[in-house]
């Protein structure tokens, strides 16, 4: 179910279900839905679905390197993951020896300290992987602009924190990577964020989360507006964003009890 009053749980303070409860029931949603379709369905959707599950196997592999593999086995039990990455998640010694089994290639120059690091070269080849692939329209539109999103956070990113270059960017959306890279200042910046998104300029010195969600929010304000005119597969993928949208805004609520109401409200998607 979908939470509608916001305003209280802000005012309580916190959410006291960590991010693997959180995530856990996000999962459950997922696995509910998976169960209601048929082949067609599933086939169809199983890029949506894949596409949340990089974040499930980010938070193994972080329980991985804590030691709490009852929190994998949880996680997991919810999870549409295949059997392979599920068996390299669970019976691999280490955070290392679990990416190269379930990767290969990927686990590269990876360095224990910095999950954040891996999950971005995961997402980015996903990412562009899936787009080479043949979609339904509603759901290639879908990931077109998420990339397109992930990319405008990356160059903000470069521009507030003055980085010799940006992340590696991902290709696939709607604006090639050959134009962002030709960016040079925060102002052509905001121009691409205005045409892309129709949202007013975001400051480069907002902070990375709250910058995030206003593009995430973007998104989501555009489902919403197109939803009377989309088909049951663009209604779904509504459905789905919704309630990735919710665990997001609990993981932030989970993580704030030392923040003020208003630094709260900026950090949540609309």
């Amino acid at each position: 179910m979908l939470i509608s009053d916001w305003q209280h749980l802000i005012a309580a303070g916190s959410v006291t279900d960590s991010d693997e409860r959180i995530w856990e029931s996000f999962l459950a949603e997922l696995q509910w839905l998976h169960a209601q379709m048929n082949r067609e369905l599933r086939d169809t959707f199983a890029p949506l679905f894949a596409l949340f599950e990089m974040k499930t196997i980010v938070l193994c592999l972080r329980n991985k390197a804590i030691g709490r593999p009852a929190e994998i086995e949880r996680l997991l039990h919810r999870s549409l993951l295949a059997d392979d990455i599920r068996e390299s998640l669970t019976s691999e010694p280490d955070v290392r020896s679990a990416i190269v089994r379930a990767f290969g290639e990927l686990a590269g120059e990876f360095d224990e300290g910095n999950l954040q690091a891996f999950e971005n070269d995961l997402m980015r080849l996903y990412l562009q992987e899936v787009v080479r692939q043949s979609l339904h329209p509603v759901m290639r539109e879908f990931f077109t602009e998420f990339i397109d999103l992930r990319n405008i956070v990356l160059l903000y990113k470069h521009f507030r924190w003055n980085l010799a270059k940006p992340e590696a960017l991902i290709d696939g959306g709607s604006i090639a990577v050959d134009e962002l890279q030709s960016i040079q200042t925060s102002a052509e910046l905001d121009d691409l964020v205005k045409r892309v998104t129709r949202l007013a300029p975001i400051s480069v010195a907002t902070s990375g989360a709250s910058l995030e969600s206003e593009l995430l929010g973007a998104l989501t304000t555009r489902l919403r507006t197109i939803r009377h005119t989309m088909d049951d597969i663009g209604l779904i993928v509504v459905y789905v964003w919704n309630i990735y949208v919710q665990a997001r805004n609990l993981a932030i609520l989970h993580h704030a009890p030392s923040l003020d109401a208003e630094t709260i409200e900026r950090e949540l998607i609309a």
